[in-house]
């Protein structure tokens, strides 16, 4: 016979006492099938999407993936068994995407995963539990995801008026971050997520009463502005900024700075950027 789910208390009063010597066999099923000791161990490489049930632990290889697969929670009653899910191998380009059925949320941390934050997952070792806490409603008790951060560093100089792109030095490509376009000067981020960014715009040397503007852009648009000044004197160091922002999956970024006069250069000195995921 099938274990039929029970709740604590309905297992608290099945064996309570067994003087009587009257737990079955099927008590026992039950108590199997209402703990989340036992899970259902599910490994896989294939290049597939899954769809997740209450109860398994899914260990997946992704290195064979050749395009983003699916991992789709299902609809869910209050106290339904968990869903765990790991990475054991896994790829520098393709991912596990973290989604749910119409209707059922999952709720992170410190953000709704179906706004589209934190849903990828490709590094070894990453891992998320799945909690039904009510009905279709899917919390994510604990989690480890590999800070995605990248550092993008530039001596480009700065002229004319206009934005100019950072030079992203030759680097293609932050595995837990994004993707690089050394010709385009862009970054397309990798996983959504909430990010810390921390910039600086430093010049060595400049006209004085030029105005100074460092940004980052996100799609083509201001994103962050980071050093807005006007110099005082022939050297300038020292506009930065810090501030958090939501990334989505596909998002471009571009780190950019502008000088105020046609003509006038900055010389030397770096706009650099770091960004970190908090996961």
């Amino acid at each position: 016979m099938a274990g039929t789910l029970r709740t604590r208390s309905a297992l608290d009063a099945l064996f309570a006492d067994n003087t009587a010597g009257d737990i079955s066999a099927q008590d026992l099923r039950d108590l199997l099938w209402s703990t989340d000791l036992l899970p259902q161990i599910t490994t896989t490489s294939s290049d597939a999407s899954i769809s997740a049930a209450a109860g398994n632990h899914y260990r997946v290889d992704i290195s064979g993936f050749t395009q983003d697969r699916a991992f789709t929670l299902p609809t869910c009653a209050a106290g339904d068994l968990p869903i765990f899910v790991e990475i054991t191998t896994g790829d520098d380009t393709y991912d596990l995407d973290i989604t749910a059925d119409t209707g059922v949320t999952i709720n992170w941390d410190h953000a709704t995963a179906t706004s589209g934050v934190i849903t990828q997952m490709f590094g070894a070792g990453e891992y998320a539990k799945f909690e039904a806490v009510a009905t279709n409603t899917w919390l994510v008790t604990s989690s480890h995801l590999e800070n995605g951060a990248a550092l993008i560093a530039s001596t480009t100089s700065l002229s004319n008026s206009a934005w100019t792109n950072v030079d992203l030095g030759g680097t293609a490509q932050w595995n837990e971050f994004g993707e690089g376009d050394t010709t385009a000067h862009t970054i397309t981020v990798r996983r959504g997520g909430v990010y810390t960014i921390s910039a600086e715009l430093t010049v060595d040397s400049i006209t004085d009463g030029t105005k100074l503007i460092a940004r980052i852009t996100k799609n083509g648009a201001a994103n962050m502005e980071f050093a807005r000044v006007i110099t005082g004197g022939t050297d300038y160091s020292g506009g930065s900024g810090a501030g958090l922002k939501v990334y989505a999956k596909g998002d471009v970024l571009r780190l950019q700075g502008w000088v105020g006069e046609a003509g006038v250069n900055a010389v030397g000195g770096t706009l650099n950027a770091i960004f970190e995921e908090l996961a």
